[in-house]
């Protein structure tokens, strides 16, 4: 028999207790109550372990894939043989080429190798065999495009795969572009070997990923981004999201995917469906697989075999209908013991999919802003400071919070405010923290906005020696702000990667 919470049994006892709680028949405050309780331990006790990563078992073998290793060493042989001559910043731009703020973070060139993309590739595009359908291969529609090519190897991967119709790297750095065309050049030398199915077209762009439309149209992004700073970070979330946000309704139930390496960029309209340790840059690196969300989808009827890393089946059953979660979420706001309501909206907070509902609800965010009031109640606040972190876990909430003016202010005023409790202040530091990952604040960090942050992290770090989780929260927002004024960890300390001080590592 399996336990009461597996996955088999949660679905329905969550839609039993939902169904409860909004019946007719349920009048009193301590029946509500109650199944309000339940419903919450429901979630908490379902509810996945977050971003840790996992070694993926899915491996393609067999002679097809031993044709697509031989020919991605011959062909990559050939572009090895080619001399980088690296691109100096000091040099004028060629005359007409516009140069960003291109810094010497950007410009080091981590390596992914090809069977690294290829085993990504089984993963999100497995054969339908592999999820209970016939054994046909999976091919989107879309291209597959690498943000940040380089060689031009992570393209060529897909392109072998046979997964795509076009594969496409884009990539800002003349001499690396000058190599990867050469991967191009080789790889229709060898057309004739290729296994099947017939292969896509390989193409290369030398221009800035940033202002470019060149992801309209993608199933699949991959940007090994280990290394980018916070200009660069920023202008590609902003260009992924543009470019790819609105186009659930034009592809119907086609996922679309961005794949990025050691940091989750600011992409509101995806969900977190997978984190994979995958070899890449001369080690194991972190990837995080993100598919566009589609929230009027009943994930029943949806074709893609992901789900949200954040979600359970209790949390999809709440969602099933979407006027009776709102319903839930009407209610719980609305329950004189704050500690069942909001400990409910907590349970909800913990799902990426459900934060998106939630994240609109303006009876809420309002709900959160009064109860960060230096006058309220110490457990209202507590409680509105653990809900606000737990929203700010993922870009949709992130981006709910920081745009209401109002609400980080009343944050960056309990922060600031020694007499707080502890325990607020480091929630609520652990909020900003989060939100630095897709804004830099800049508002509530100048000292002529009244505010003043930057001193009050310097004094939490000096004067809060017995309370160890708050200096900590405060060192990590210290470490995002630095890292929004352009400081980066020093190349040599990290091995793997190709950079115009650095000699290339194998």
């Amino acid at each position: 028999m399996p336990p009461p919470h597996s996955s088999g049994a949660a679905a329905p006892k969550a839609r039993r207790l939902a169904r409860s709680i909004l019946s007719t028949t349920t009048r009193t405050a301590t029946e509500l109550n109650q199944h309000f309780r339940e419903l919450t331990e429901l979630l908490h006790s379902t509810h996945p372990p977050l971003f840790v990563p996992r070694v993926p078992s899915v491996t393609c073998s067999g002679q097809r894939r031993q044709q697509q290793l031989l020919l991605l060493q011959k062909i990559q042989s050939r572009a090895d043989k080619i001399t980088i001559v690296y691109h100096n910043p000091e040099q004028q731009p060629d005359e007409g080429r516009e140069e960003p703020n291109n810094t010497a973070a950007n410009r080091t060139y981590g390596t992914t190798p090809g069977e690294t993309i290829l085993t990504l590739l089984d993963i999100v595009y497995p054969d339908d065999d592999d999820v209970g359908g016939s054994s046909r291969q999976r091919r989107p529609t879309g291209s597959f495009m690498d943000a940040g090519s380089g060689q031009g190897i992570p393209a060529l991967a897909a392109a072998l795969s046979g997964k795509f119709d076009l594969a496409r790297g884009i990539e800002f750095e003349p001499a690396w572009h000058e190599s990867a065309l050469a991967v191009q050049q080789a790889y229709y030398d060898d057309r004739e070997e290729t296994p099947p199915p017939p292969p896509c077209r390989l193409e290369y762009d030398c221009a800035d990923m940033t202002d470019t439309k060149s992801f309209q149209g993608a199933s699949c992004v991959f940007s090994n981004c280990v290394l980018f700073d916070s200009a660069l970070s920023h202008g590609l979330s902003a260009r992924l999201e543009e470019d790819l946000g609105g186009q659930a309704n034009q592809q119907g139930d086609e996922d679309i995917f961005v794949v990025t390496m050691s940091k989750r960029m600011a992409l509101p309209s995806f969900d977190l469906v997978d984190v994979l340790s995958l070899n890449a840059n001369g080690g194991l690196f972190t990837f995080y697989v993100n598919r566009l969300s589609r929230p009027w989808a009943d994930s029943k009827s949806s074709s893609s075999h992901f789900h949200a890393t954040s979600d359970s089946e209790a949390m999809r059953a709440l969602r099933s209908e979407a006027n009776e979660f709102d319903e839930l979420v009407e209610l719980a706001l609305r329950r004189s013991d704050a500690r069942v309501g909001m400990g409910f909206l907590i349970a909800l907070a913990a799902s990426e999919p459900s934060i998106r509902s939630l994240g609109s609800n303006v009876r809420l965010l309002t709900r959160l802003t009064e109860s960060l009031d230096m006058s309220a109640d110490l457990h209202i606040k507590a409680l509105a400071s653990m809900l606000l972190r737990a929203m700010s876990d993922h870009p949709t909430g992130r981006r709910s919070i920081n745009r209401n003016e109002e609400l980080v202010g009343r944050i960056v005023a309990l922060v600031a405010n020694s007499e707080e409790h502890s325990a607020i202040r480091t929630n609520l530091l652990d909020v900003v923290g989060n939100l630095l990952h897709d804004s830099s604040l800049e508002s509530v960090f100048r000292p002529d906005t009244g505010h003043g942050l930057e001193t009050t992290l310097e004094e939490i770090v000096k004067t809060s020696g017995d309370h160890s989780s708050l200096i900590e929260a405060a060192e990590e927002v210290i470490a995002m702000r630095r890292w929004w004024e352009g400081h980066q960890r020093s190349v040599s300390q990290i091995g793997g990667f190709d950079s115009p001080n650095s000699q290339r590592l194998s």
